[in-house]
């Protein structure tokens, strides 16, 4: 996976309040960007549907609760195992594209 010439981020949507930016490198590979963010910045965009959808460029659905599923695209999917507010996130997931049992 080449990162040497990525491409530029998404804009951070100031409506949303994050300094969190998702974006791409050229080789189709997500990357994301973490400027100034806090703990409470960080566990917010990834438990809030709307703010992750923006993070990670496609929709996502996720619960906010421990054993709550989450949704990334048509690409991801998982289940929250432990969620400690704007301190820890622990969550067992798959990429869809993996072979059975992985």
């Amino acid at each position: 996976m080449s990162q040497s010439n990525p491409r530029p981020h998404h804009d951070s949507d100031s409506r949303l309040g994050c300094p969190i930016r998702g974006g791409e490198h050229e080789d189709h590979s997500p990357d994301a960007t973490i400027r100034d963010a806090t703990p409470h910045d960080i566990y917010e965009t990834l438990t809030d549907s709307k703010k992750h959808s923006k993070l990670a460029g496609s929709r996502t659905t996720v619960s906010r609760r421990v054993g709550g599923a989450f949704k990334v695209g048509r690409d991801l999917e998982g289940k929250h195992l432990k969620l400690v507010k704007d301190k820890r996130i622990v969550q067992a997931w798959r990429a869809n594209d993996w072979p059975k049992g992985h």
